[in-house]
């Protein structure tokens, strides 16, 4: 409980964070970034959007482990052709730390690997129609592809 409880604005505040982590799975920075302005247009401290976001993360409406977990997932499954690069830098977009990250890459590397050789794969097929060899090589690899798969191809 905070000083701001009962308060309309702060009410309403809250209602709109509530919605916004229930609508879609969000990382405490983006939930941070979002708010902020408008808790400090109405004056209200940003310590109070702190305790919020805290209460949500013990609530479970905030996990960003669980959404590094999920996100990388959802991008392996849907046989998106993004590197393991482009989706670490996706979600550092998003505010999720790098170590949690660099834990999840570690953790499924095997799998990870697996799906940049797919992906590579199907977009040097794609692009070997209107490119050269070395132009699709090279770029792969500015897309993030390991140096090992794309001189596999």
């Amino acid at each position: 409980m905070n000083s701001f409880d009962g308060n309309p604005i702060y009410e309403k505040l809250r209602e709109k964070v509530f919605f916004y982590v229930t609508y879609q799975r969000r990382t405490a920075s983006e939930v941070k970034r979002t708010f902020l302005p408008a808790f400090k247009k109405y004056n209200i401290p940003e310590e109070i959007l702190e305790d919020l976001v805290e209460e949500l993360k013990e609530k479970g409406h905030i996990d960003d482990k669980d959404f590094v977990k999920k996100k990388f997932k959802a991008y392996v499954s849907f046989n998106n052709l993004l590197s393991v690069k482009e989706i670490t830098n996706k979600m550092l977009q998003k505010g999720v730390s790098k170590d949690l990250i660099d834990e999840y890459i570690e953790q499924n590397r095997g799998q990870l690997y697996e799906h940049e050789v797919k992906a590579a794969k199907k977009l040097y097929e794609k692009k070997i129609a209107e490119k050269s060899d070395e132009e699709v090589k090279r770029y792969l690899l500015r897309k993030g592809y390991n140096e090992d798969i794309v001189d596999s191809l």
